[in-house]
């Protein structure tokens, strides 16, 4: 095995764990990244009702927002995630990367993806693991990496 990443995530949270050739779990977590804003009801994290539009002559109708805001807050964290693999691979750090996230942040991920940084992916797992115990993650992770 080479000198591998493993970037486990969802839309308001995600660790990067580095697989040293030869080692077992526990891997060691290099960085972790947190959005709590991600996990807020849209209620709690709205701070005042849409925008209204009153046309001449028509009433008066609410003017909703284009983006959801999950979708927003879930675009925020993948691009500072994407910021810091990017970093890493031109500074050298891995050579592989296995990504394991949610199918819909997986595809945000994807989405902004450079050429070097798909170059160095190993695997992408479409699940949400990043919520389990440390100790269940390590031993998922452990199994994804002996399948490759």
């Amino acid at each position: 095995m080479t000198n591998t990443w493993i970037l486990v995530a969802d839309r308001s949270r995600a660790k990067i764990f580095h697989a040293v050739p030869e080692t077992h779990p526990p891997y060691m977590i290099l960085a972790e990244f947190e959005h709590p804003e991600s996990r807020q009801k849209a209620q709690e994290a709205e701070s005042d009702s849409p925008g209204r539009v009153q046309l001449r002559g028509a009433s008066r109708s609410a003017v909703e927002p284009h983006t959801d805001r999950a979708h927003l807050t879930a675009q925020h964290l993948a691009s500072e995630l994407i910021d810091y693999l990017k970093s890493a691979c031109q500074e050298r750090r891995f050579e592989k990367l296995v990504v394991v996230a949610p199918p819909l942040f997986l595809g945000t991920l994807r989405a902004m993806y450079t050429p070097q940084l798909q170059q160095k992916i190993l695997l992408e797992v479409s699940k949400d693991l990043v919520g389990l115990k440390d100790a269940d993650l390590q031993l998922r992770l452990a199994d994804l990496l002996s399948q490759k």
